[in-house]
């Protein structure tokens, strides 16, 4: 089963899901209105993320977003912000206008996959496989940080927190850090 999230937005619903099922270039089953890639795509290293915009029963709209990675549709991997839809899609994060969803931006913010979207301060902070990024409003990387090793866990300890005053970041060795939200290292701890 495809994961699927589902957003309230004016009189409609907007749903966000994985479309496993899309292959491009074959007779899908999903056909959309819009398609927005990445130019780094490569068919079968692409995660399809369809979106469907519904009023009532009827849907209003649709496009497909496919990025260059492997990611999926949980309830952090998106945000609605007003009149857009932001989605971490594979290595990059793209912008959609709503109702049109039109592609706003779109910003390649890691090399190998965008797990994570939270609005703060205005802009967005993106929890990435190598990095956590700061974007603004527009899709601008402000900051971006790396740490020695992937912020992804062997034994599923969490490796991304957003706490009132830093983000916590854990890498796959364990080292530790805690940034500020302007991307500077207040505190870390190295293996």
């Amino acid at each position: 089963m495809d994961n699927k999230i589902a957003y309230n937005y004016k009189d409609m619903i907007v749903e966000l899901f994985d479309d496993t099922s899309y292959t491009p270039g074959s007779d899908n089953k999903s056909v959309y209105e819009l398609y927005h890639f990445t130019d780094r795509y490569q068919n079968p290293y692409g995660t399809p993320h369809g979106v469907r915009l519904f009023k009532g029963d009827l849907e209003v709209n649709s496009c497909l977003l496919i990025g260059s990675g492997g990611t999926t549709v949980h309830p952090t991997s998106a945000i609605l912000n007003g009149d857009s839809l932001s989605v971490c899609c594979g290595d990059s994060v793209f912008s959609l206008e709503l109702p049109s969803l039109k592609l706003s931006w779109q910003t390649q913010v890691d090399i190998a996959a965008c797990f994570q979207i939270y609005s703060i301060g205005g802009g967005y902070v993106i929890h990435g496989e190598v990095n956590v990024s700061m974007l603004n409003s527009q899709g601008d990387i402000i900051w971006s940080f790396s740490g020695y090793d992937i912020f992804v866990s062997p034994d599923g300890e969490t490796t991304f927190a957003i706490h009132d005053d830093h983000i916590a970041l854990v890498d796959w060795e364990k080292n530790k850090y805690e940034l500020d939200f302007n991307g500077k290292v207040i505190r870390s701890v190295v293996r």
